[in-house]
């Protein structure tokens, strides 16, 4: 196996865990070639009723691995920036966005409006 990645977490916390020892839980909830998930529980050895303090789940895989599930998603034809494509600009825009202002964006010439083409669908890119 490769080198195992952190893909996911999640943390929660319950209630403060008080001071003093506590105790951790390790359970394994799906090991796989591909990925595999764990959950942490930590609890409070100083309450009577073992209350969950904080609960942690991670998830980590390889995802230089050739197993697994795997999608093909077919070729889409963007358009050619130069001959089918306009610059978009926007006064509002940019000022109510200042970063985007550096940015250029193209969309293709024939759509209807300027974030939206026939030929590639949703297609403003910024360059």
């Amino acid at each position: 196996m490769g080198v195992m990645l952190a893909l996911h977490q999640r943390i929660g916390a319950a209630h403060l865990i008080p001071p003093g020892a506590f105790h951790v839980q390790f359970d394994d909830l799906k090991l796989s070639q591909r990925d595999s998930t764990a959950q942490a529980i930590i609890t409070s050895l100083r309450v009577k009723n073992e209350t969950i303090c904080s609960l942690a789940i991670f998830t980590v895989g390889d995802l230089n691995t050739k197993v697994g599930i795997k999608m093909e998603l077919p070729p889409i034809p963007a358009p050619d920036r130069e001959r089918e494509c306009a610059c978009w600009t926007n006064a509002l825009f940019y000022k109510l966005n200042p970063a985007t202002a550096s940015a250029r964006y193209y969309n293709p010439k024939d759509g209807k409006s300027p974030l939206w083409g026939p030929k590639g669908g949703q297609t403003s890119g910024a360059s």
